[in-house]
């Protein structure tokens, strides 16, 4: 078993709902979405942050999917990892079949409007 973390990130009011924190068994499908509430943002993003990338001199967080307006793109080394959707003011990252290498703390971000 293994874990995926899914935190909710707020600015100015203007909140993102993330998936709740989630346990998966191998070899079991998971979908972790992200919402928008009180905006409407075309640029959402779901970033990875794996076990001691933070403060242990890794690499931190990792993009894995850019989206503008309907298209949600996976990022190289993530394409077969991952599948991304975007429906309106939500982007979801899915799996079809978890895997160790999915273990790690998911963020949902959005680009501000100015």
């Amino acid at each position: 078993m293994f874990i995926l973390v899914a935190l909710f990130l707020i600015q100015r009011g203007i909140a993102l709902d993330q998936s709740p924190d989630v346990l998966i068994e191998k070899g079991n499908p998971v979908s972790l979405t992200c919402t928008q509430r009180n905006t409407t943002s075309t640029v959402m993003y779901w970033y990875q942050q794996r076990k001691g990338s933070a403060f242990t001199g890794g690499i931190g967080l990792q993009l894995v999917v850019f989206s503008f307006g309907s298209l949600a793109e996976i990022e190289e080394g993530f394409k077969e990892l991952f599948k991304a959707e975007r429906k309106d003011t939500s982007l979801f990252l899915k799996v079809d079949k978890s895997q160790p290498s999915h273990s790690a703390i998911y963020f949902c971000a959005k680009k501000s409007a100015r």
